[in-house]
């Protein structure tokens, strides 16, 4: 098992990333010895997020970029869930459905947005369908 402190470390380190870098390639430049699926776990991980929101002290905001877009910080928590769920459909050709994608961006932005914001995020089918063209997901 991780500790929590090192687990909310690397996904406040990962969303405050280049948005082009996958999971894997994240992990595998890391020091710490992380499994790659239990990383993508942690990145959606309510209680992990919320941690992360809290965490915002002017030194560590100095040393991360600020989203280029003003829901930017939903996309990746939610890329990695869509990735993780459809890969527990193993093959059977399942995919998660766009009101189960909605369902979720609603929940990350409830966790992740500043109060003032999160009233503004509607998860409205442009944006899922802009979400879903950036992010290569069919």
């Amino acid at each position: 098992t991780y500790p929590f402190s090192l687990k909310v470390r690397l996904v406040q380190k990962f969303l405050a990333g280049p948005t082009s870098m996958t999971t894997r390639q994240f992990v595998d430049a890391q020091d710490e010895e992380v499994k790659v699926k239990s990383f993508q776990k942690w990145a959606v991980d309510e209680e992990i997020l919320e941690a992360v929101k809290k965490n915002d002290d002017d030194d560590l905001v100095s040393k991360f970029r600020m989203p280029k877009k003003p829901f930017e910080i939903i996309e990746e928590p939610l890329k990695n869930w869509i990735e993780m769920t459809n890969a527990s459909f193993n093959g059977e050709g399942g995919n998660v459905s766009i009101t189960e994608v909605k369902s979720k961006a609603l929940e990350l932005a409830a966790v992740l947005l500043p109060p003032e914001k999160q009233s503004q995020f509607m998860a409205l089918d442009g944006w899922i369908h802009r979400f879903f063209h950036s992010h290569g997901i069919v």
